[in-house]
């Protein structure tokens, strides 16, 4: 009796491994209800949709309701537009979703376009070979060329060639509550200096000036990345990013030192809340500023219709080695699988994507916006918190991007680690330039 149930275990773990093996690389399962079921997958042959019908897979991490809907939207109107194409869409939330395209991009199954963070997140996927070369294709198309705010292709653009295009674009903007200012007779400030001085005038009327949360530790890198940029000249910093320097600029530490400065007027226990709940404590009308993204705009409005509130540029840093100019923010796009066996109509999408017509249906129906120029009169007056933010990009001399995007990721995660310790008071500035310094240098070696 003993060997026969033996015999039968063994024989259940086999056909379970089996099944297994044959199942391939599982697709990625929506984060929302809302999202949709289709497999990642990878392209099906012309003629497997019927009557010769072309079918792109298309993944990628906008999994709320309203993102889901704008998307399929979106779709609808690409597919009305390319008739005999049809696009079947697979997500992932935004947390899960990097760990998840890993998978993906190790199966056998990729999906024709996907969803892809620019610059060095990027750069890693195009070296691995899994990224098409568009260059052709955009070059080829003179409406396509005429798209975009100059530097927005940067973060798609590795040796020269094009391998993806913004679906939307993101900028660090730092919010104020209009009533607070007009009561405390406070003007939107120029200078990092400006800011400061606000926030001492609406601490001492009994007011919280900054709401700031990094449980998620994503938002401590924008505040520090965009001191970086103002006080570290762009060659030497490009240099560390790429680990070709040593992180030794006096820069660094001043970056921490402006960061102290403001984060005494900020929110404690900042590492055991969520950046949701910053917006909320934002949009109650309770603090006078938060550090966020233009993104976070659509979101406050949700939260609070009646929040009368606007946004302004990080301040220029008065006498800071850096780009003073720039506005850091970063491309969220889509590239092309070097797999797909319908190169033409996958560019066709990426481009329709990142094109004006998405452009304007977006900052009317999310309030984003994506890389393209002109989406909003910028000398209008009255304009909404979105398209203030807006006018900041399409203004500027240069996207600066977003520091965890724009560096070695490994570097990059000891960087926002350690950051997360010094808002807790476990580490001193010193320190995390240490051990930044001690990862670059392990990673430049290998």
């Amino acid at each position: 009796m003993k060997k026969l149930l033996s015999l039968l275990l063994a024989l259940t773990m086999v056909s379970m491994l089996l099944a297994a093996c044959a199942g391939g690389a599982n697709p990625p399962p929506a984060e929302q209800a809302s999202a949709s079921a289709q497999p990642v997958g990878g392209t099906r042959q012309a003629g497997d949709g019927g009557d010769g019908e072309i079918v792109l897979s298309l993944y990628h991490r906008y999994a709320t309701e309203n993102q889901t809907a704008f998307m399929s939207k979106i779709i609808a109107l690409f597919e009305e537009q390319n008739p005999g194409v049809k696009v079947e869409v697979s997500t992932s939330g935004r947390d899960e979703y990097r760990d998840k395209l890993k998978v993906v991009l190790g199966s056998n199954n990729i999906p024709d376009v996907f969803f892809s963070y620019a610059y060095e997140n990027a750069n890693e996927i195009i070296r691995e070979g899994k990224c098409l070369d568009i260059t052709g294709y955009y070059e080829a198309d003179d409406e396509w060329k005429g798209y975009y705010i100059d530097g927005v292709l940067d973060g798609y653009t590795y040796e020269d060639a094009l391998y993806g295009a913004p679906y939307r674009v993101s900028i660090s903007v730092i919010l104020y509550n209009k009533e607070i200012y007009s009561d405390l007779g406070l003007s939107v400030p120029s200078t990092m200096d400006e800011l400061l001085s606000n926030c001492k005038a609406i601490q001492a009327a009994g007011i919280q000036p900054f709401t700031f949360a990094n449980s998620e530790q994503w938002p401590a890198p924008q505040w520090i990345g965009a001191f970086n940029q103002k006080l570290v000249a762009p060659e030497v910093m490009a240099a560390d990013y790429s680990l070709k320097g040593d992180f030794s600029d006096p820069g660094y530490l001043k970056a921490f030192d402006v960061w102290s400065q403001l984060l005494a007027y900020a929110s404690p226990d900042a590492n055991s809340k969520t950046y949701s709940i910053s917006e909320e404590e934002f949009a109650s009308g309770s603090v006078a500023m938060m550090w966020g993204e233009s993104v976070s705009v659509g979101d406050i409005n949700l939260l609070n219709p009646d929040c009368s509130f606007g946004c302004f540029a990080v301040p220029a840093i008065v006498g800071g080695a850096g780009d003073n100019t720039g506005i850091q923010g970063g491309p969220e796009g889509f590239v092309v699988s070097s797999g797909t066996a319908h190169p033409e109509e996958a560019a066709k999408l990426v481009k329709f994507l990142s094109s004006p017509e998405v452009g304007k249906l977006m900052m009317a129906d999310l309030q984003w916006f994506n890389g393209c120029a002109d989406v909003v009169n910028a000398s209008a007056e009255g304009l909404t918190p979105i398209e203030e933010a807006y006018t900041f990009l399409n203004n500027s001399t240069g996207l600066l991007p977003f520091m965890d995007t724009a560096m070695n990721s490994s570097v990059a995660s000891v960087y926002i680690a350690s950051m997360q310790s010094y808002v807790d008071g476990g580490i001193t500035a010193e320190g995390v330039m240490e051990a930044v310094r001690t990862e670059a240098e392990f990673c430049a070696a290998e």
